[in-house]
């Protein structure tokens, strides 16, 4: 399977079993980071917010350290900030 494709399918009709949302995307945002694929985490994070969904706690601290772990403590610190302004 393609994930990439399956995710952009997902995200644009909701697929048949539900509606994007957070604990969903976060899952796949959390996998990427997991596996070091912090600018594809950040495609799918930049993608989310589009959307309006609303990271939680989860989506955030994985990109925040997903961008910590790669060295990229500007990106860290930003979306660090989204969490104050999410609230």
């Amino acid at each position: 399977m393609d994930w990439p494709v399956a995710f952009v399918n997902y995200q644009s009709n909701g697929g048949r079993w539900s509606k994007p949302n957070a604990f969903t995307d976060g899952a796949l945002i959390s996998g990427y980071n997991n596996i070091a694929e912090v600018k594809v985490a950040n495609v799918y994070f930049s993608v989310m917010i589009g959307l309006g969904i609303v990271p939680d706690q989860v989506v955030l601290a994985s990109m925040i350290d997903g961008h910590w772990k790669e060295g990229n403590s500007n990106e860290a610190l930003a979306t660090l900030m989204k969490c104050f302004s999410t609230q």
